[in-house]
């Protein structure tokens, strides 16, 4: 719906996260933006969690819809994560 609306070299992207207290379980799906970060307990650094979507407007849906993917990633009691966007203006 979006790619009709943008200009060449313009896109948006997008980062979904369903977490699921209960289990630890969270469900990522990334459509062209900054990975989720994790910081696992003890750890003096982020690690980034990758997704493999392309950007919002960048097809008009079946690359798209054959590249993003949901993953799952299981998260420890006293592990963090980051979700953040770095803009480049």
């Amino acid at each position: 719906m979006l790619a009709p609306d943008l200009r060449r070299g313009m896109y948006v992207s997008a980062l979904l996260v369903r977490v699921e207290p209960a289990t630890g379980k969270v469900v990522v799906a990334n459509a062209g933006h900054t990975p989720l970060l994790r910081v696992k307990t003890g750890a003096a650094a982020a690690e980034p969690f990758h997704g493999d979507g392309i950007a919002l407007g960048f097809d008009k849906g079946p690359i798209f819809d054959r590249t993003i993917k949901d993953r799952e990633l299981e998260v420890a009691v006293g592990e963090r994560l980051l979700l953040c966007t770095r803009a480049l203006f």
